[in-house]
């Protein structure tokens, strides 16, 4: 049965759309039906997620262009955009990769409240994919917990996201602004604060228990023992005003480590490389040259010894501790400038440079 043959907005059991057969319905969205499906030769599962034919065409080429950039970052807290295309009667489907976990959401209705040693690697893994989109001018619009999936690997789990560029679809409102829009088409342009305050929401949910309201009590007051400054960074990604929240994701994370560490704060320096999102078709050259310039920085790092260097995800980071005493964190500034300035120069002086390859190296130190 080819998909065509199906005139229902979802597409039932058998159903094949190109190289992918339909298995079973599994959400059904105001805009979107998901299905679980399954590739004809690999047997690989897929989200097959099918939008309405009365989606407009400009939103359907902004999803697709948010969608295409994401491709290129292939980060691994972001489910991974496999295929696009039109049903053979006009409607638009995605092909993305099959997220086999629980998600947040479930984890917080089964636990209540994590502890802080609980929270913060997930913090950290939705922190590190909202950097790497927001890069790339992508902005989810609507990370909530039950955007988050939770995939065990052997001991440990890791985040994977989902939904990325849906959320002109959805009208969901997750932050003030976006209540404020009304409608999906008064909305209008998104930024990263959204994401921001998105954030807080769900480090306030994990911490707490509970979503935040419009007027937030400090998560202390639910978790007792939670510092006054872990307070204050979750308080102030969740302002009303976006003008008065963190900066960016890294600033908020930053602080964020920065309030569960008792007696010292941790430095990082980020190195990424990705690709140009202006160029549209991207070589194999490209691809090995991000790949060139990251194993360079990781090495130069490594040389220096002095900090804890882990690559992967189109990222270096190299993180050291230093006490919280003033002095110690003006030296400390200093030297990780200094040192940012010479692995920047030592990437750009790597051979066989590749136009499409964007370096970018930043520090971060909050007190």
């Amino acid at each position: 049965m080819l998909a065509r043959d199906c005139d229902r907005f979802e597409l039932v059991a058998g159903v094949r759309v190109g190289a992918y057969a339909v298995e079973a319905m599994r959400a059904r969205l105001p805009h979107v039906a998901v299905h679980r499906a399954r590739h004809v030769v690999t047997g690989r599962t897929v989200a097959l997620q099918v939008l309405r034919p009365t989606v407009d065409a400009a939103t359907v080429r902004a999803i697709r262009r948010d969608l295409a950039a994401l491709n290129r970052l292939r980060h691994a807290n972001v489910a991974e955009v496999l295929d696009h295309g039109d049903l053979d009667d006009g409607r638009p489907y995605l092909v993305v990769e099959w997220v086999a976990g629980r998600s947040l959401q479930t984890l917080v209705d089964e636990r209540g409240r994590l502890s802080i040693d609980e929270l913060m690697p997930i913090a950290d893994e939705i922190g590190a994919a909202l950097i790497a989109s927001h890069a790339l001018g992508v902005v989810h619009g609507e990370l909530h917990a039950r955007n988050v999936g939770l995939v065990v690997r052997g001991e440990h789990q890791t985040v994977k996201i989902v939904n990325f560029g849906m959320s002109r679809l959805s009208g969901t409102r997750l932050a003030p602004e976006q209540a404020a829009a009304g409608t999906v088409d008064e909305a209008g342009p998104i930024d990263r604060r959204v994401d921001i305050y998105a954030l807080g929401a769900l480090v306030y949910q994990m911490v707490t228990g509970i979503r935040p309201t419009t007027a937030p009590k400090p998560p202390s007051v639910f978790a007792p023992g939670i510092a006054p400054a872990f307070d204050d960074v979750v308080l102030r990604a969740l302002r009303p005003d976006p003008t008065r929240r963190w900066e960016s994701v890294e600033a908020m994370m930053t602080a964020l480590k920065a309030a569960v560490s008792d007696v010292e704060l941790v430095a990082e320096l980020c190195v990424t490389a990705f690709l140009d999102p202006q160029i549209d078709t991207v070589d194999t050259a490209a691809l090995e040259d991000a790949e060139r310039a990251l194993d360079v920085a990781q090495r130069w790092l490594e040389e220096q010894d002095i900090a804890l260097v882990l690559g992967g995800a189109g990222a270096v980071v190299a993180t050291a501790r230093i006490p919280r005493a003033l002095d110690a964190q003006r030296a400390a500034r200093a030297g990780w400038v200094k040192l940012a300035k010479a692995v920047e120069t030592c990437v750009a002086a790597r051979n066989r440079k590749h136009p499409a390859v964007l370096c970018k190296v930043q520090i971060r130190i909050e007190g």
